[in-house]
């Protein structure tokens, strides 16, 4: 801590100028266990906005299982937008991405931490994008090998006749090997985006 020698009003080490009176003039003060003291020795009673939060070891982490279905509802966005990327033929990765975003805020909006442990929301919304890609690939599989019955002309054959079957096509090699490859782009994607949450989260924590 340090003090403006113009007014005396305590302020923090890396600001540039007194918030009291702007002055820029300052002179360290001497500090115990953190605490600024006089030149007696006593406790200086420090401004409320620079009083530390206190620390009592316990981290609140909120409601978990509302968090978890939070992380879940939030993905379905997540779901419909790889579903829609899909059918127009591009790539579907960059859903991957945009899922564990949107699992991370449902988490936060449902889960309502009052201490966050940023981890383990982002163990929880990890874990609920990966299972929401997968099901967004497997119905987004089965609606295009709906459309190419229909487009063969087998309309008695509706989409849930095709999800109901899928672990069937899913027996050809093709159908398999489609369905990996575009998992493979989503995931990549949102490892990506798990890793840069994890980087800023430690680099937050330090």
């Amino acid at each position: 801590m340090k003090k403006c020698n113009n007014c005396g009003t305590q302020v923090q080490d890396n600001d540039l100028y007194c918030p009291n009176c702007g002055s820029p003039d300052f002179s360290a003060l001497p500090t115990m266990n953190g605490q600024p003291v006089d030149v007696n020795g006593q406790p200086i009673p420090m401004a409320p906005e620079y009083q530390p939060e206190p620390d009592n070891g316990i981290v609140d982490n909120g409601n978990v299982g509302m968090g978890i279905v939070g992380a879940a509802l939030l993905s379905l966005a997540g779901v419909v937008l790889y579903f829609i990327i899909y059918q127009i033929g591009y790539v579907a990765g960059i859903c991957g991405f945009v899922m564990f975003t949107l699992a991370t805020l449902g988490y936060n909006k449902f889960a309502k931490p009052q201490t966050k442990n940023p981890m383990l929301g982002i163990i929880i919304a990890a874990v609920v994008t990966i299972v929401m890609l997968f099901v967004a690939e497997y119905i987004s599989m089965a609606y295009a090998l709906y459309d190419g019955f229909r487009e063969l002309g087998y309309t008695q054959v509706g989409f849930f006749d095709v999800l109901k079957n899928m672990p069937d096509f899913l027996s050809d090699s093709e159908v398999m090997s489609g369905l990996v490859e575009d998992l493979i782009f989503a995931y990549v994607f949102a490892v990506a985006n798990i890793a840069i949450s994890i980087f800023s989260a430690r680099k937050k924590a330090k």
